[in-house]
């Protein structure tokens, strides 16, 4: 199965390397483990957040991989944007997936695959709840799998949000649907939501594809 989604990656930057639609800028742009991850049909048209709509293929038999990064406003400009890089390193790992692993005793397992290089891709730089924010959309062919949600949660009451709490989101997304996944297999997160807050909560929707190992 990693052979096959590997496979399908390559094919795609391979199309894409000759694409006139990548030099073009394309327009600047819940649930909880407790009580359940969505799980999402494959191929549904159902758009259960704005996470969920990159779910929705743009041409039949792609979806949109959705990566973001984040990065405090400096107090001088700078030539180096942390936002940026952290979005690739977003995009990436979302191509490349991780190996998981829940066992009896729910020992946790979530363990990063080496990335591959990137392909070509547009940066949407913005401002989101007081972070510089840098966002890439990438299409690829649908790699197949179960299709789940979930939103990562973290308390932080009035204080400033930080890059930290957003990356502590997003993984607490990853465990709540590895939790829910149980066993073992690969997990590609392939979309991640804006963040916002509610009630001093950060809450980001994760959107991600689950191989179970041994699954046909």
């Amino acid at each position: 199965m990693r052979l096959l989604i590997a496979a399908l990656f390559c094919l795609s930057i391979a199309a894409c390397s000759g694409c006139s639609s990548c030099s073009k800028d394309p327009p600047a742009e819940t649930a909880d483990a407790g009580s359940g991850v969505t799980p999402i049909p494959v191929g549904s048209a159902a758009k259960p957040t704005d996470t969920g709509e990159q779910l929705k293929a743009e041409i039949k038999g792609q979806i949109t991989l959705r990566a973001l990064g984040w990065a405090k406003k400096p107090e001088k400009t700078r030539p180096m944007k942390p936002a940026d890089a952290r979005a690739r390193k977003a995009l990436g790992q979302a191509m490349a997936g991780y190996r998981f692993a829940l066992t009896g005793e729910s020992r946790l397992m979530l363990q990063p695959l080496t990335p591959t290089p990137l392909p070509p891709h547009t940066i949407i730089r913005s401002e989101f709840l007081g972070l510089q924010q840098s966002e890439i959309k990438f299409a690829v062919p649908d790699p197949g799998g179960q299709a789940v949600m979930a939103t990562g949660r973290m308390m932080v009451g009035s204080i400033a949000i930080t890059p930290m709490h957003t990356r502590r989101c997003v993984s607490d997304a990853l465990e709540r649907i590895v939790k829910e996944a149980r066993g073992s297999g690969q997990l590609l997160p392939l979309s991640i939501g804006q963040p916002r807050l509610e009630k001093g909560i950060l809450l980001i929707d994760v959107v991600a594809r689950v191989f179970h190992d041994g699954a046909p």
